[in-house]
């Protein structure tokens, strides 16, 4: 078994995960390996580049997430990264004492409003 198409396997299977719970998730193959390119649904711009090599999965900044025989754990821990926090959106209390939205119902309505605006 060749050993770059058993890291695509590898990443094909945490995709999966990835998928049934919520994110956007695909192999993308390249001369120099394989990667899975994980965005969030919710906040497209908190997406990762995972790799596996070493029976592990990866972040982009070479760090170990996981043993690949723990799909499900490695899952939950880039969920966990790429999930924005409540606190974010309500940007701990400072946004909404400025007059800023408190939800992400407000978030939403109120940069839909700043891009029709201008």
């Amino acid at each position: 078994m060749e050993k770059s198409g058993q890291d695509a396997r590898w990443l094909e299977r945490l995709g999966r995960e990835l998928d049934a719970m919520g994110f956007a998730a695909h192999v993308v193959r390249r001369e120099r390996g394989a990667f899975l390119r994980v965005v969030s649904v919710e906040v497209p711009s908190l997406a990762e580049n995972v790799r596996a090599r070493a029976g592990s999965y990866w972040w982009s900044w070479s760090e170990p997430i996981g043993p690949v025989a723990e799909v499900r754990a490695a899952a939950e821990r880039i969920a966990y990264v790429l999930t924005p926090s409540a606190e974010a959106f309500r940007g701990a209390g400072a946004f909404r004492a400025s007059g800023g939205p408190a939800s992400r119902a407000e978030f939403r309505s109120s940069a839909e409003f700043r891009s029709s605006a201008g």
